[in-house]
């Protein structure tokens, strides 16, 4: 299972969670299962206070709670894409 899949599966935006990694790579080397897609949003929120009051960047803020949830669509079946086809 991917990374998208996984924070599609716990209704996390798969775009905003990799952007999250990515700009926290450091503090996600040193302790990954604080940075997994079910709990990554506490994280940050926790890093937020203690970042701002040593002066550090404080990173992305917390991605909005209320996004919609990505829909995928089933792949057209063969006969489907077949039927559609102009007959010769």
């Amino acid at each position: 299972m991917s990374l998208i899949h996984t924070a599609e599966l716990h209704r996390e935006n798969p775009f905003d969670y990799l952007t999250a990694l990515q700009r926290s790579a450091k503090a996600v080397a040193e302790n990954p299962a604080n940075w997994l897609p079910w709990n990554y949003r506490e994280t940050l929120q926790r890093s937020a206070p203690h970042a701002a009051a040593s002066g550090r960047d404080p990173g992305p803020p917390a991605p909005p709670a209320a996004r919609p949830r990505l829909r995928r669509h089933a792949p057209a079946s063969a006969a489907n894409t077949l039927a559609a086809l102009p007959s010769t």
